[in-house]
């Protein structure tokens, strides 16, 4: 199969994070916490346009503080929500983060198909990658 070839930019930075080491992997979510991510996550993590760590952070803490007010002002038992939810859709990227990316929705799929179920390291799925977009 054929995919679109992908921003070279964001490409560039993604397989440069993934082959690195500084990540440990996770399966079924874009950030599994302990500085674990899925391949997709490491591409939002390195792209400080879109989410880094540190805004995420922030993120969380904002929500936090939402959170607080609304169980003070309503009582009721009202849970943080995910900070990277605007990312995606059904645990997938959302197509506005694909477009920006770059990536199509087949090779969404395939990514998230090694990451998740075939157990391919990071380093092999930046060399399909590299091959592929």
């Amino acid at each position: 199969m054929s995919y679109k070839k992908m921003d070279p930019k964001h490409k560039t930075r993604w397989l440069k994070a993934l082959r690195s080491g500084k990540y440990g992997q996770a399966q079924e979510q874009l950030y599994g916490g302990d500085n674990t991510y899925c391949c997709l996550g490491v591409l939002c993590e390195v792209t400080p346009q879109i989410v880094s760590r540190e805004n995420l952070g922030q993120r969380q803490y904002n929500l936090k503080l939402e959170l607080s007010e609304r169980q003070s002002q309503e009582g009721s038992d009202l849970y943080l929500d995910d900070p990277w939810e605007d990312l995606y859709v059904d645990g997938d990227l959302n197509p506005e983060m694909m477009t920006f990316f770059g990536i199509s929705a087949a090779a969404q799929k395939r990514l998230i198909h090694m990451n998740d179920n075939e157990g391919k390291t990071f380093e092999q799925i930046a060399n399909w990658v590299e091959k592929n977009l």
